[in-house]
């Protein structure tokens, strides 16, 4: 900041506020110049650590296959989802997909062709989801999927979309020349299913407790897919 004149209180009201450096006019512009030096290169210095953090908390929180958020993450944030849900009266959905037969992708192919497979289905699903809606890889060809403001009706008809999206097209791999055809199992559960027992106060839901319950009721539901024949939807049944 550039002062009309020398004013002690001025140049401290402007440092309280927020200024990096202040000067008086008629000031010598080699002074002005080195003085502006220095604070670029303290703005280079703290971008370049701000990014090193950031880069460090998404490594930490991000699937490096698929580019999903991990399990680390999303157990937190489906507690956070859980937390809001209950405060606004509302509901959501929390899925879990699992690729069927995906050994035997790895066994045929080979594990590096798996992994493209894996990161290819992976793009399916979220390309597929809203934009709120949480998507998290949670285990070697495991999905946690958690669909905001969602009913019965809407749940079931988004994992149907999401099981669509996975076995219209085979995953084509060029190098190879070959597809291969791939399908998905999803077993849904709401949050509304968790039983009251077991229902947390809100200091409580940001603990993550309930966010593992919801998962493997989901994850029950997805056996009963698999026990259909995958390439199935299955639905945890209402709570009498």
């Amino acid at each position: 900041m550039v002062l009309d004149r020398e004013d002690d209180l001025a140049l401290i009201n402007a440092l309280d506020l927020g200024a990096n450096d202040v000067i008086a006019v008629g000031f010598n512009a080699e002074e002005a110049a080195l003085r502006l030096a220095g604070m670029l290169a303290r703005k280079r210095l703290t971008d370049r650590l701000s990014r090193s953090v950031e880069a460090g908390l998404n490594a930490a929180v991000t699937d490096p296959l698929t580019g999903l958020y991990n399990r680390r993450y999303a157990l937190p944030k489906l507690a956070r989802m859980a937390r809001h849900a209950d405060a606004t009266g509302g509901d959501f959905a929390v899925m879990v997909a699992d690729l069927d037969h995906f050994k035997s992708v790895n066994d045929k192919y080979g594990h590096a062709t798996g992994d493209v497979v894996l990161a290819e289905v992976a793009r399916r699903l979220r390309d597929t989801l809203s934009a709120g809606d949480l998507i998290a890889r949670i285990g070697g060809e495991e999905f946690l999927i958690v669909m905001q403001k969602a009913t019965p009706q809407t749940a079931s008809a988004m994992a149907h979309k999401l099981r669509d999206a996975v076995r219209c097209t085979p995953v084509f791999m060029r190098a190879r020349d070959i597809r291969i055809p791939v399908t998905i199992s999803i077993g849904i559960t709401l949050g509304s299913e968790l039983p009251e027992g077991d229902r947390k106060t809100t200091s409580q839901l940001a603990c993550g407790c309930p966010a593992s319950m919801l998962i493997d009721m989901a994850d029950k539901a997805l056996y009963g897919a698999k026990a259909c024949g995958r390439d199935n939807v299955t639905m945890t049944c209402p709570a009498a």
